[in-house]
Formats: structure tokens, sequence, C-alpha cells
């Protein structure tokens, strides 16, 4: 959604009501909500911005704020999430601007990482007063380099074997595999992602030609009846 669409949505608001921003937000693919600026409660969200928190019925989250799902998002979110939520939010009511957050980096309930921008719209009243916030999300996440993303598991999870293993998952490899990977192997497969050469991938990872044979052989070890071009094939097409 380019800046005049974001312009387009306020202006419903100001003209025929919420109801067209309702419409206007379940229409969104990415997680959208809106929230009125009183007391920060949430008046619509479409099923993109509930997945975050696995909720499945739009109500479970009408008239929550953010405090409120800090209260079992806290483990994913960090310690100054929700404060930072409402700052933004206070801006946007405050000085009747369009605010953008750029590379946000959380988890969401499954413990996946999501690396998005988010932008959020006031909604002015007849008497162009900010009573509502429209907040929309880009998620960057598939467009963001496999190497730096792992980066990023390892730094969100303080235990390597964590982040691994929900790196794993978030790359959907789990089956072709009877057991975890280890981050050498991981690694040894995202070089191979790039360039299924032997050579390449030692250089890649700073490493012997006889050390990359050894992660392939594990590799091989531990795949099901898949062949490892099977999963690098996965991989190129994910």
């Amino acid at each position: 959604m380019d800046l005049q669409s974001l312009q387009r949505a306020s202006q419903l608001g100001i003209k025929i009501g919420h109801s067209a921003l309702f419409d206007f937000i379940s229409s969104m693919p990415e997680p959208a909500h809106l929230k009125e600026t009183q007391n920060g409660s949430y008046l619509f969200s479409n099923r993109s911005n509930l997945e975050i928190y696995k909720l499945q019925d739009p109500n479970e989250i009408i008239g929550s704020t953010v405090r409120d799902l800090d209260s079992f998002m806290f483990p994913f979110w960090g310690t100054a999430f929700a404060e930072h939520i409402e700052r933004l939010d206070f801006q946007v009511k405050n000085n009747k601007e369009t605010v953008s957050d750029r590379n946000r980096i959380f988890l969401d309930k499954s413990g996946f990482i999501h690396v998005q921008n988010m932008i959020k719209v006031p909604v002015l009243n007849h008497l162009n007063h900010v009573d509502a916030i429209l907040t929309l999300s880009f998620d960057l996440t598939q467009k963001t380099d496999l190497f730096e993303l792992l980066s990023l598991y390892k730094k969100i999870y303080v235990k390597k074997s964590e982040a691994v293993y929900y790196f794993s998952l978030h790359l959907k490899i789990n089956p072709f595999f009877n057991a975890f990977l280890t981050e050498k192997e991981l690694l040894c497969l995202l070089h191979m992602k790039l360039n299924s050469c032997y050579k390449k991938t030692a250089e890649g990872l700073q490493v012997s030609l006889k050390t990359v044979e050894t992660h392939i052989s594990h590799l091989i070890g531990k795949s099901k009846q898949h062949s490892l071009s099977d999963v690098l094939t996965f991989l190129r097409n994910r």
C-alpha cells in the first residue's frame, strides 16, 4: 500500500465513519487494526493481526489495549515494546500526523521472528480531532537475508540450540530430517542454497573442503527419504 492509499483510508474515516475503515482493514493481507485514542483500546483487527497473538476471533482483541496484550506477549515482545507503541500513538494523536516505525523486530506467540515496517495514520472526526489510529504493518521477514535472519534468532534467543531450533522451524525444513540440525549444518545448507559447489560452500563457511564434506555427510545421515537436493530445491523456492 502506498501513501495515497493511506490518505484515502484516513479520509474514509472522516467522511463516512469507521465502518468503511473496518472493510478496508479486513481487505488488508497483512496485519492491520484500528484503535480509539481515548484509552488506546482496539476497535477492530483483521485476521493477519490476530495470528500474531494466536487469537481466532476478532472479538478477543476488541476493547483490549497494548498493555493488556503485553500481559501475555511480554516474553515475546521484551520490556519496552508496549511503551514504544504508546509513544507512537501519542505522537499520532498529539501532532495529527502519520508516523512510521521501520525494521521493527519482534517475536510472535509461536516464537517466530517478524521484521516489519509499521505505519500509523490519524483518523480525524468532523471536529478535526484524532479519534482513532489506523495501524498497518508490512512484513519484511521473507525479504530478509537468511544469514541475517539466523543472526537475529541468535540475538533474541539466549540459548543457541533454541535459536537454531526456531530458525529451522521458520525455514519449514524439519519434515525433511529425522533429527535436529546443528548451527554449522544449517549454515552449510544456506551456503549450498546459494551455490551447490562444495568449494564455494567451503569458502563461504571459511572451512576446509573436508569439513564441508563432513557436514554434508551428517545432513544426509539425518535426512528422511528425501535427498539433499530436495531440501535445497525447497529452500530455493520458499
